[in-house]
């Protein structure tokens, strides 16, 4: 009787507390429902439709297969259907608006796709080739890497060429403008996959920039006139030589390094850089400075803006009497657009001016410049005119550190504004003054530094950890004597009064160039981290878009999602086997968990390999040869502790002995039939790009067993190249 009262006992106890969890989940959802239709009264809403749009893009590009036009109308038909049913239930309503904005993101990715879609070189070729220079980039004195319309393409008739093609051109580069008419025999490939799985698709970013083939010219092209070029060429023409004038001009004055940077600052031409400066602003922090992005853009306009607008108030009726502040907005505004023109017009460059051209915008219209609401505009224009930008690093990170400084800002002013309705304002002090300046840059720098670190690791395995303090000490050098000195110089380069500021500016280069050496020094290796899991940059954009975008307290959630992300950065599986697309090159993990390297070439792919292994080698360190045994049809080296070996096969002679005694047989060759080993050979390659190969551990005594990922999914998307006809033929 008393086990049958205990147990009577238990199970009401267990009802309540059954009904004391259902009570508080109900007062949550109750207050958070609250919570958001505070934050719908506040127009908070609004700032997700850019989020939800590139969720839907993300969605697009993520498909394991190539989704048909209708599939995506349908969608955001059905999803605008949805909207007007539920326009007289709020939360229902923003559920259907969400869903829409996802559906019109992956409408948007496929229309974008479609729109861009080129012919591709699918197999090596070589033949001559004809057109007109679109893009000329430097990559040292007598190198270049010229952008060729396509006029005429040897062996291929017209519409079965790619509409550009780019090419690394060795040797007397002199005449090759923009603009330029030329003719030649070229070697091209395919656009290049990912050289690791889940890696930056290379490919897929010439793709939508209409390019579908790369390559070398045999020997510099001749110049020829073949007609006028497309007026989407001729209109750069005049600004090129403008940019090539100015640049030739800032070398001229500013030798080395300094001049090779104050010219990128300016044009945005970075292929005189030294590989050692260009190393020690990357291991520092400071790269952001070499590629003009949002920082030059806001302190053109800013330095333009007020500069105008003190001019215009040294004259009191015009002050008095007409909108200066205005004038001054799109004064800053026609000098931010000819920045961006001469800088070269790069694709970061232009998602910063669009930003920017959005704040001046609002001056112009009394509106509030920097607002939250403001970025989401600009993020809403750059997803819809190029919806694959979300996929760059470089959107991913401007992006997240305009927000975080407007946000972190917009919450400090709050505050401000609460002290003040509670008392005076304290009085001003020149000591006030400096310390508030002092702690807005360190917060600044605190505060982009953080937003961007995820994508900093995930994408380069990188985290600067002493970002903020290179940042601290170089940013006012930028501030205070490089940008402003060069926008000066570059007005008054037509009346030769350019000189003592470039001299301004390169003595603020040098101390730039002095500081990103030191901390590169303080630095060494310990920024590098390991690859990381996709849902670890998942967790940390959902938790600062939570922080950045929202009001109420409930937005401290956020740091709920950043803690995962944290923990979870460098962990994602390390393989065991890497093969180069080509099966000429691989990297293997040996006996002491570290990899080494058999083959030849693949210098970029083992810096990629690497560096996310959070590997400090670089290729040729003599320590990645050790236990690789190489004769002249192939090469072996030992698998982990397995005591089985891996095996590069060259020669056909090699594959025999190669199957019964490796463990892996990895062949740009065709793999025999019976071959007892796990093959990686060139019909795999060909079809799926780089392999990673991961040991399993069996369980119960079971042997290890190996999991392949591949660069490219099985399913071919629009910007892969079409198979090589060998693979076609063979009916792969």
């Amino acid at each position: 009787m008393a086990r049958q009262d205990v147990a009577v006992a238990d199970r009401a106890a267990e009802r309540d507390r059954a009904r004391t969890a259902r009570r508080l989940a109900g007062a949550a959802a109750a207050a958070a429902g609250r919570t958001f239709e505070r934050e719908m009264e506040q127009r908070r809403g609004a700032l997700w439709i850019p989020v939800l749009l590139g969720a839907g893009i993300l969605l697009y590009f993520g498909l394991p297969f190539e989704p048909p036009a209708v599939f995506a109308a349908v969608l955001a038909i059905g999803a605008g259907g949805g909207v007007i049913l539920a326009r007289d239930r709020s939360r229902l309503r923003w559920l259907a608006i969400a869903l829409l904005a996802v559906a019109l993101g992956l409408a948007l990715g496929k229309a974008r796709t479609e729109m861009v879609a080129t012919p591709m070189i699918s197999a090596e070729y070589t033949g001559d080739l004809s057109g007109w220079i679109e893009k000329v980039e430097r990559m040292g004195p007598r190198e270049v890497r010229i952008v060729v319309r396509v006029a005429t393409l040897e062996d291929f008739a017209a519409g079965e060429y790619p509409r550009k093609v780019r090419i690394t051109v060795r040797g007397d580069v002199t005449g090759l403008v923009v603009g330029a008419g030329v003719s030649g025999l070229v070697g091209l490939q395919p656009p290049a996959a990912p050289v690791i799985p889940g890696g930056y698709d290379f490919g897929r970013e010439l793709f939508y920039r209409g390019i579908g083939g790369s390559g070398f010219s045999y020997g510099p092209p001749d110049l020829v006139d073949i007609g006028p070029p497309a007026f989407a060429i001729a209109w750069r023409v005049p600004i090129e030589r403008l940019r090539d004038a100015i640049g030739a001009r800032i070398e001229a004055a500013l030798p080395g390094d300094v001049g090779q940077i104050a010219n990128a600052l300016v044009t945005g031409d970075r292929g005189g850089l030294s590989d050692e400066v260009t190393e020690d602003y990357r291991v520092s922090g400071l790269t952001h400075i070499l590629s003009i992005s949002g920082l030059h853009m806001a302190l053109v306009a800013g330095i333009s803006f007020f500069g105008l607008r003190a001019i215009l108030a040294l004259f009191p009726p015009l002050a008095l009497r007409r909108p200066i502040k205005k004038w001054a907005a799109g004064g800053a505004l026609a000098l931010s657009a000819f920045y961006l023109l001469l800088s070269g017009g790069d694709v970061a460059a232009q998602r910063s001016f669009i930003m920017l051209a959005v704040m001046l915008a609002a001056v112009m219209l009394d509106r509030r410049a920097f607002s939250v609401r403001n970025i989401a505009i600009a993020a809403l224009i750059v997803l819809v005119l190029t919806p694959e930008a979300i996929l760059t690093a470089g959107f991913q990170m401007s992006f997240a550190a305009t927000l975080a400084l407007v946000a972190g800002f917009e919450w400090l002013a709050a505050r401000r504004r609460n002290r003040l309705a509670i008392g005076p304002a304290p009085g001003w002090s020149p000591f006030r003054y400096a310390g508030a300046w002092f702690a807005g840059a360190i917060l600044t720098s605190l505060l982009a530094g953080l937003a961007t670190a995820p994508f900093g690791a995930f994408h380069f395995n990188r985290t600067q950890p002493l970002s903020l303090v290179a940042n601290l000490l170089a940013i006012p050098f930028v501030t205070f004597f490089v940008m402003w000195a060069l926008l000066v110089a570059v007005l008054l380069m037509p009346l030769g009064w350019d000189g003592p500021f470039l001299a301004i500016a390169g003595f603020g280069i040098e101390w730039m160039n002095s500081i990103a050496l030191v901390v590169t020094a303080w630095t060494g290796t310990s920024g590098m981290v390991a690859a990381s899991p996709t849902l670890a940059l998942v967790l940390a954009v959902a938790g600062i878009l939570w922080l950045c975008l929202w009001r109420e307290r409930w937005r401290l959630l956020g740091v709920v999602l950043l803690v995962p992300a944290v923990l979870l950065a460098g962990t994602a599986p390390r393989p065991d086997i890497l093969i180069d697309e080509t099966g000429a090159a691989m990297m293997v993990r040996g006996p002491d968990g570290s990899y080494r390297f058999a083959g030849r070439g693949a210098t970029f792919e083992q810096e990629v390999w690497l560096r996310a292994d959070a590997d400090p080698r670089l290729p040729g360190d003599p320590t990645l040869g050790e236990g690789v045994l190489c004769d002249p049809v192939g090469c072996t080296l030992p698998l982990g502790t397995t005591g089985g070996r891996v095996a590069l096969s060259i020669e056909p002679t090699a594959l025999a002995e190669d199957c019964r005694m490796a463990l892996v047989v990895v062949t740009a060759l065709d793999a025999p039939e019976g071959c007892t080993a796990t093959v990686v050979d060139g019909r795999d390659l060909g079809r799926r790009g780089v392999h990673a190969l991961f040991l399993v551990e069996g369980r119960d005594g079971e042997p290890a067993t190996l999991r392949v990922t591949t660069a490219r999914p099985e399913m071919r998307r629009p910007w892969m190249p079409p198979l090589p006809g060998w693979l076609r033929e063979s009916g792969e």
